[in-house]
């Protein structure tokens, strides 16, 4: 079976790992460069004949089934120790969010976790002001500040506690379902991601799930619910994109070609 060109594979009893593509993009990197780094620390580890075992294969844009390596985390680990700290502290922070989201109890921790420390710098603020307050103006505004401050801490950490509830099952937009579906050249695909948007909002409505309009950049697009996404695509959509995809380039090609001069005379 093909995986997605960002593929982790996780599967009940299967061990969870990253794939070739996500760490391609994660880094920054061209594929086939990080495909032989991956390449040389599988030999070292194991020689040639495990290479097959960390296999894989995506669809590419033109629907050819193309080579890719899917990682453990721990074969993950090795492979970027040779990378710089930026790009390690992103693999690293991936796999946490990756096993978060698979493990509830997990996700809540890191919360907590979280939360905890935005309440402590906040606790921090507060003592900072109410000292400030109090040299300058005395306790009678200390108290008032005080109150202030309570109201500001809880709703700063109610839109935290918000924000990281968004981190662990991040959503996602129509072009990156689109590059789910394998589908990476875009040419004479225009409209393909309006086309996608449409067909999402009307499975979330079905499925009475919210979607959100996020700013990306200067403008604002619809973000998907990433398990409706997976169904979606799983459910027939990645087949009903594909073909809508080729309706839209023979529609491109069709638009591009001129009447040679005589025609129709």
């Amino acid at each position: 079976m093909a995986n997605h060109p960002l593929a982790t594979v996780v599967s009940s009893g299967a061990e969870q790992t990253m794939s070739s593509r996500e760490i391609a993009k994660l880094t920054g990197k061209r594929h086939d460069h990080v495909m032989r780094d991956i390449r040389t620390i599988l030999v070292d580890l194991y020689g040639e004949g495990d290479l097959p075992r960390f296999g894989g294969v995506y669809l590419g844009g033109n629907g050819e089934e193309r080579p890719c390596f899917n990682l453990p985390r721990h074969e993950t680990l090795v492979l970027i120790s040779g990378y710089n700290v930026q790009i390690r502290s992103k693999i690293i922070a991936r796999w946490d969010e990756l096993e978060a989201r698979n493990n509830p109890a997990l996700a809540a921790g890191m919360v907590l976790a979280k939360l905890e420390a935005v309440e402590d710098r906040l606790a921090r603020i507060d003592g900072m002001g109410k000292m400030t307050v109090h040299k300058v103006t005395g306790l009678e505004r200390e108290v008032g500040l005080s109150a202030r401050l309570d109201e500001t801490v809880a709703l700063l950490v109610e839109r935290k506690f918000a924000e990281l509830q968004m981190a662990v099952v991040p959503d996602l937009t129509a072009g990156e379902v689109i590059e789910m579906a394998g589908i990476t050249d875009m040419k004479g695909l225009r409209r393909l991601a309006r086309w996608v948007s449409d067909r999402l909002r009307q499975v979330h409505a079905e499925r009475r799930v919210a979607v959100r309009r996020a700013k990306l950049g200067r403008t604002r697009a619809y973000v998907f619910d990433e398990r409706v996404c997976r169904d979606w695509l799983i459910g027939g959509g990645k087949e009903a994109m594909h073909m809508r995809a080729q309706e839209m380039r023979g529609q491109h090609v069709l638009r591009l070609v001129v009447p040679a001069k005589g025609d129709g005379q």
